[in-house]
């Protein structure tokens, strides 16, 4: 249902989630739905500056100064928004909604394309969960589309405890919590700074030697001679710029044998300061779990030093999950709710699922699983979801492997769990 929804696209492709809240600090998502034509759950990324919350919230869900008061708003051409919004082609008109401080600049677009966008229309949704009041309004005029409030309010679902919980349909990742206000830090902001100084470095690393190839050459000549030398070079450098090879004849004076003197004015290169600097910069990569290089293994790793070296390159990773397991497990409780709610029973979309279940040891799949079966399952018991908050990587084939042959001799051969074994090392 997630992956149907545009869950895990959302979250991985260009521009989606992991790529914002690490550049910026903080992504989000609406969770929608989509009442007629196509998959009925819908999952959709936010541009972070088109989202405003009421000025004294910290966070979405938490329990000082929440968000109470939340506009969203998307663009798109006047054909999008009466595509979305079909009441709209008689009554609304195009163009942007007006803000206090107008900005028309989305930080997913480059300046030449907004320059040149010039159909533009914008739609917002508002959400106010005190007085339990939603609406859609489009363009300049802000013109009123869809309006409900009180007991049709429709963002309402049941925790764990199965109270009835009125929310915004919006979940909030964030890189590096803040101690303050409502934006947090992400990595990108101080990886641009070490990465400016190693440019800095770089720069002035290639100045110096570059200072060296042509540093200035100091020629002793005889008085009679400097004329005729520099006509001789003059001609070096036309054959040279011809791409042939250049010759410069020099006759010595007899009285003088040694003819011209050549003195060069170089400068030795602080290589030793570059590379010292360089590691240190590399060793704040390292400590914002970016890893520029891969993992140094010894010749023959055993599972100890694979899973530790793994744990010290995945542990930024984690940390950033673990902080966001509460919007996890809060869009994963809307997604069941509306299965529950708005889902029919006779729904047959399929869900065209992949995970292999067994029955008495044999494999099988659930082929014939649709949107309907899911919300009668869902009806017969009380359904939750328990995030893993520890987790947040992908074990690589070499841990795999390594796990997986040391559980291997203390299985019984041919059970069923030593042949999963024993495939698992094979399909690695």
């Amino acid at each position: 249902v997630l992956k149907r929804g545009g869950y895990l696209s959302s979250f991985r492709d260009k521009g989606g989630l992991l790529q914002t809240l690490l550049t910026y600090g903080d992504s989000y998502r609406m969770i929608g739905s989509r009442e007629e034509g196509g998959f009925p759950i819908m999952f959709t990324q936010i541009t972070n500056n088109n989202l405003y919350v009421n000025t004294q919230a910290t966070d979405f869900r938490c329990t000082n100064k929440p968000v109470t008061k939340c506009a969203v708003v998307f663009s798109g051409t006047w054909n999008e928004a009466c595509a979305n919004f079909p009441s709209i082609a008689k009554k609304a008109g195009p163009g942007r909604i007006p803000r206090q401080a107008q900005q028309n600049k989305d930080l997913d677009q480059t300046d030449t394309q907004r320059a040149l966008t010039e159909d533009v229309t914008e739609w917002c949704y508002y959400y106010d969960i005190e007085n339990k009041y939603f609406c859609i309004f489009v363009g300049a005029a802000c013109t009123l589309v869809e309006e409900k409030k009180d007991k049709d309010f429709p963002f309402v679902y049941k925790d764990k405890e199965g109270r009835e919980c009125p929310y915004i349909p919006i979940s909030h990742y964030k890189c590096f919590p803040s101690v303050r206000g409502f934006y947090n830090r992400g990595i990108g902001e101080m990886f641009y700074d070490l990465a400016k100084l190693g440019s800095t470095l770089t720069n002035l690393l290639s100045g110096s030697v570059e200072n060296n190839l042509y540093s200035p050459v100091f020629l002793g000549l005889p008085l009679a001679e400097s004329e005729k030398v520099f006509g001789k070079m003059q001609a070096y450098y036309r054959e040279r710029a011809l791409g042939k090879r250049a010759f410069v004849p020099m006759v010595n004076d007899p009285n003088n044998p040694a003819g011209m003197t050549v003195q060069s004015a170089n400068i030795p290169t602080a290589i030793n300061e570059y590379v010292a600097l360089s590691a240190e910069i590399n060793t704040n990569f390292r400590r914002m779990g970016i890893m520029l290089d891969d993992l140094e293994l010894s010749n023959n790793p055993n599972q100890l030093e694979i899973m530790t070296k793994k744990e010290i390159a995945n542990q930024t990773m984690r940390q950033i999950m673990e902080g966001n397991a509460t919007e996890t497990e809060f869009e994963l409780d809307v997604t069941l709710d509306f299965v529950r709610t708005m889902v029919k029973k006779d729904d047959k979309t399929p869900l065209n699922l992949t995970t292999l279940g067994q029955i008495n040891g044999q494999p099988y799949r659930a082929d014939f699983m649709t949107l309907g079966l899911m919300k009668t399952f869902l009806g017969q018991r009380q359904w939750f979801f328990d995030v893993d908050s520890k987790s947040g990587k992908i074990p690589s084939g070499a841990e795999q492997l390594s796990g997986a042959q040391g559980m291997l001799p203390y299985l019984q051969a041919g059970s069923p769990d030593y042949n999963a074994t024993v495939k698992q090392i094979a399909d690695v």
